[in-house]
């Protein structure tokens, strides 16, 4: 794998590492289950993208809408995440190829964002479930999201069960 590793920052405000790769010799290798490349589905031109601080980060394509393609990942990232990934992207349909990347690069003000980890579709199912009007179907959601991201997300109204357990309190009966 090729890759670079690039400082971005807003200022002195704001500042980030990226490390970026794109596949090389990789690409030549088959697997040993179907003989077939490992890589095929990924276009040469598609990049990882990793986030340092965050420790997490995707293979995305060369182009592409980067707040859709950071969502549909659910990867953790930090305020300046998309508006590298829109930068990064910008050099390529620029012309400047992979070899040629900077080290550093200033990014607008305008486009830092908060640090946040961005939802996959699967949490939004979750968050369905969890307004269902079916009680086994919320009940199970409720289950799901404690195991997976411990308190429930905001705007879902608690039941006498949630605040048994805040509480502490065993004379909170639950009606059957």
């Amino acid at each position: 794998m090729k890759a670079h590793i690039i400082e971005a920052t807003v200022g002195r405000s704001l500042w980030s590492t990226f490390l970026v790769g794109r596949f090389d010799h990789e690409r030549e290798r088959t697997s040993v289950v179907d003989e077939g490349a490992k890589l095929l589905r990924f276009d040469p031109r598609d990049v990882l993208v990793l986030d340092i601080y965050t420790q997490e980060g995707a293979i995305f394509s060369y182009r592409g809408y980067a707040r859709y393609d950071i969502r549909k990942h659910a990867i953790w990232t930090g305020p300046l995440f998309e508006s590298f990934l829109n930068w990064l992207r910008g050099q390529f349909e620029q012309g400047v190829s992979f070899e040629d990347l900077p080290e550093h690069v200033e990014l607008p003000a305008s486009e830092a964002a908060d640090s946040e980890r961005h939802e996959g579709p699967m949490t939004e199912l979750l968050k369905t479930c969890l307004r269902s009007t079916d009680k086994e179907v919320a009940t199970a959601a409720r289950t799901v999201w404690r195991a997976t991201y411990g308190s429930l997300p905001p705007g879902i109204p608690l039941t006498l069960a949630d605040v048994q357990q805040w509480l502490g309190d065993p004379s909170i009966v639950q009606p059957r």
